[in-house]
Parts: C-alpha cells; structure tokens; sequence
C-alpha cells in the first residue's frame, strides 16, 4: 500500500552543460513484503522507480542509473559535500548535513536533498562517497580506517530492490548478486 504522492521538480544536468527538466514522485510504501520508501524520477518520456529504506539511498540508487548516460539531478542529495548522518537515514533520509573539511556538521547544515542551491555540486555517487571519507578523515584522522569500513560495507538495514525504467527496461540488480545473471523484468 502507497501512501500519498509528493511531486518535487528537479532539473537534470548533463555532463555538457545541458540542463533537461525532470520530476520526482516520493511516497511511501507498507506493504508484506517491503516497507520503506518509493522514488520515482520522471524526464523525457522515462520513468526510473526505486524503493528503499530510506530516500537518501534511493536517490543515490537513481543517481547510479542516470551515470552512464552523463546525467545527474541537480539537488543536494547529488552534491558533492552532502552526505547523511545515521540519524538522518533513520529519520527517511530526506535531509542531509553540507560537510565543511575540518568542521563537524551541525544543525544549520542541514539540507533537503532534494532542494536546489547556489552551492550545488552534482557528482557521481562514487566522488561523494569519496568526498564523505575525506571530511570524517580531516575530523580526526585516527578515525581513518573506521570511516573507511563502514562506508565500503552496505549497512544491514537497507535492503535494495530493482530499478525499473518503463521505457528502456533498465534494471539494476542487487548489489551482492552476479550481475551478469541479472535479466529485465517480463
């Protein structure tokens, strides 16, 4: 069972420059078999479906399928400096904190993900990552090999389900399964 839908628009950009408008579509899902949260991002006639855990997964998971085509929505949740803490995961991952090198986040860096900014950096999910171990590292570098296993290691409460994109028929399996067994859905 669904829960309302929220609309949020989002421009997507292109590794060239070009910008292409897009949506997304947040509800949340209860139901048997998964509960958690549903994205959808909605552009140029496509249709990419993700649920989660939590939202912030979800966009980053969306974020995975628009890379090989050189896409990226331009919202926090995609900037480079912007990552969520464990609570703000627990809490749906709608917010995350701006990360400042040297500085622990606090209340007044907190950001919708999906809100645009004049300090939006759209990235791969791989260079925020990266970016999110370099400013746990400048916080105290003995926390270095810590930062770096936690982030390698998908956390056990997040459970991955298919993207589907409706047109292309683009899915992406979960992360711990072969990927060359990995087919469409029928």
């Amino acid at each position: 069972m669904e829960s309302m839908t929220t609309r949020l628009p989002v421009t997507l950009v292109f590794v060239s420059g070009d910008v292409l408008a897009g949506e997304f579509l947040l509800s949340t899902v209860d139901g048997d078999q998964v509960q958690g949260h549903r994205l959808v991002l909605r552009f140029d006639g496509e249709e990419i479906a993700v649920a989660d855990c939590e939202y912030f997964s979800a966009l980053a998971a969306i974020r995975s399928a628009l890379e090989p085509r050189g896409l990226a929505p331009r919202c926090y949740g995609a900037s480079r400096n912007v990552y969520p803490s464990r609570l703000t995961r627990d809490w749906g991952g709608m917010r995350a904190y701006r990360m400042f090198l040297g500085r622990p986040g606090a209340v007044e860096d907190l950001v919708s993900i999906f809100d645009d900014g004049p300090d939006v950096d759209p990235v791969s999910v791989q260079v925020q990552e990266e970016f999110y171990l370099e400013w746990t590292r400048s916080l105290d570098p003995t926390r270095r090999v810590a930062a770096e296993a936690a982030a390698a290691r998908p956390s056990r409460r997040f459970r991955w389900l298919p993207i589907f994109n409706t047109r292309k028929g683009l899915t992406v399996p979960d992360p711990g399964a072969d990927v060359a067994s990995a087919e469409a859905p029928r």
